[in-house]
């Protein structure tokens, strides 16, 4: 009896210890943990400024677009005629990335994972990054095609990768005031004349992204080629 008794007074100090030195431990843990929390959620919070911040730069390029008489568009063209090779759609794709785009922008996997997750046509992505930027071969800082954040003081923006800047493209055309229109006639001011444009040339970019699309397709895609997909 006196054994058990005995063996029941150690378990409870032990118990009693091992509560205490938790009780001890917390204080020195938790502010640990809850410095990276905060850490991390400052970092998130900076993410999302970020990301917001460039997209409301690229909607207010959008509204600038709309008043904006046109301009003409950098785009190898401009020649008489202008040819994809391949045997397919995916093959001339495939030529005209080799051809036209830098290194970074050549990865076809990033273009079509990309657009369809956006439900986009990858054909049509790959003809306005070439009618932008003839897919990077123009560029102020690396990977930005349409120069967000480059301004003429000398504040500049770079981005992480081609494919950064690719889902930035397709989220721009689902953006607030893009993700109504479905034709590329509507997209600028070749045929729309009032409403919020992606494109302010009335002629040049639409022409020569609807020249872009028959080569790639070959085939006769329309002036209200519908560049989404279901």
């Amino acid at each position: 009896m006196k054994h058990i008794i005995v063996i029941f007074l150690i378990s409870i100090i032990f118990i009693g210890f091992t509560s205490a030195n938790a009780s001890v431990l917390q204080p020195i843990l938790q502010p640990s943990l809850q410095a990276q929390m905060i850490k991390q959620e400052k970092i998130n919070k900076r993410n999302m400024f970020t990301e917001r911040r460039a997209q409301r730069l690229i909607e207010k390029q959008l509204l600038l677009n709309s008043n904006n008489k046109g301009t003409t568009t950098r785009m190898p063209l401009s020649q008489t005629k202008f040819i994809l090779i391949g045997n397919n759609e995916s093959e001339r794709q495939l030529y005209l990335l080799s051809k036209y785009a830098t290194p970074d922008f050549q990865d076809l996997k990033i273009w079509k994972s990309t657009a369809l997750v956006n439900k986009i046509d990858p054909s049509f992505m790959m003809c306005v990054g070439l009618a932008e930027s003839t897919l990077g071969q123009h560029l102020k800082t690396q990977y930005n095609i349409w120069n967000v954040w480059n301004t003429d003081s000398g504040w500049t923006y770079t981005f992480t990768s081609a494919e950064e800047w690719i889902n930035w493209m397709a989220k721009t055309f689902n953006n607030r005031y893009l993700k109504k229109y479905t034709k590329v006639s509507e997209l600028s001011r070749w045929w729309n004349p009032d409403g919020i444009i992606y494109a302010s040339s009335p002629y040049n970019w639409h022409n020569n992204t609807i020249r872009c699309l028959r080569a790639l397709k070959w085939s006769q895609a329309f002036d209200d080629y519908e560049f989404r997909i279901p």
